[in-house]
């Protein structure tokens, strides 16, 4: 159990120290950031709040372990010096460093840079390719694969039926893609995985379907032989289903106004409310040019 004690002189230290603080920025000294991290941010809001520097100053007098808020010990040496403090009191008053973004790379999961797409891994002819580019049988005609964030996972087997509505803008549907990942470990010769290209809605007529085993998380391609027959600018719905426990249809989170507006998601065979919901399922078609 803390001192609550010990906070009582805190805050009138704090504010010496601020004061001692604001002296040394009039006097041109500014310290030296420790690292390009957050130094004190104890909860994880990349910013140093006042809470922060109680604590950072209750670990300094020792009434506090460093174990308490370890982001104030950037060097790892056990303690909380006052160059740390100052360095968290300087980051409090005008913000924390951006931390370094990470160099794009195709097969991480996450689509950056120049990438069209990814996976989350680099093996082609499963309508990402090796270097991130969308590949199937045909331009693609359709696609939602979020705008940099992807949402939860909804297992296939447990929200059936389900399926995304789309709507093609060319008349002959040569393929489709789908993200899944993988939960539970099924040979996936024992339960593959059916896309359906239905008319209208989640129990209407298939017009075309295709097969194929799931040996891994990631983009799983479905090529329509022969091509389905659809009308340009009316709904369809692509629905997915297994007897696999284990398989999940990625969704995808739209950001601003960045959003798939020409259907929605269907989950127990009930669409949701409004088109572009953050829910949207990743997929893609492809279309005879």
């Amino acid at each position: 159990m803390f001192r609550r004690s010990a906070q009582v002189p805190v805050l009138a230290a704090l504010s010496t120290l601020a004061s001692v603080f604001a002296g040394d920025v009039r006097r041109g000294v500014d310290p030296e950031p420790a690292a390009a991290q957050c130094v004190g941010d104890c909860n994880g809001t990349q910013m140093v709040e006042l809470v922060d520097l109680v604590i950072g100053l209750n670990i300094m007098l020792g009434s506090y372990p460093v174990a308490y808020c370890p982001t104030w010990d950037p060097n790892g040496d056990g303690r909380v010096t006052i160059d740390e403090l100052l360095t968290g009191v300087h980051q409090s008053l005008n913000g924390c460093p951006v931390a370094a973004q990470p160099t794009p790379t195709c097969g991480d999961g996450a689509i950056s840079g120049a990438e069209q797409c990814d996976d989350g891994n680099t093996v082609g002819g499963d309508g990402c390719s090796v270097d991130c580019t969308i590949e199937g049988p045909g331009a693609v005609d359709q696609i939602w694969i979020g705008c940099g964030a992807t949402g939860g996972n909804i297992n296939i087997n447990y929200a059936e039926p389900i399926g995304q509505e789309f709507t093609p803008g060319r008349p002959a549907l040569t393929g489709v893609a789908v993200r899944v990942d993988t939960q539970v470990a099924v040979d996936p010769a024992d339960a593959p995985l059916t896309a359906r290209i239905r008319q209208g809605s989640i129990d209407g007529p298939v017009l075309g379907e295709a097969t194929t085993a799931v040996p891994r998380g990631g983009a799983q391609l479905f090529v329509l032989d022969p091509p389905v027959s659809v009308v340009p600018g009316v709904r369809y719905v692509l629905q997915l289903t297994t007897q696999n426990p284990g398989l999940s249809w990625v969704r995808a989170s739209p950001v601003g106004a960045c959003a798939y507006s020409a259907g929605r998601p269907i989950f127990f065979g009930v669409p949701l409310e409004s088109a572009g919901d953050p829910e949207d399922l990743v997929f893609q078609t492809f279309a005879s040019p």
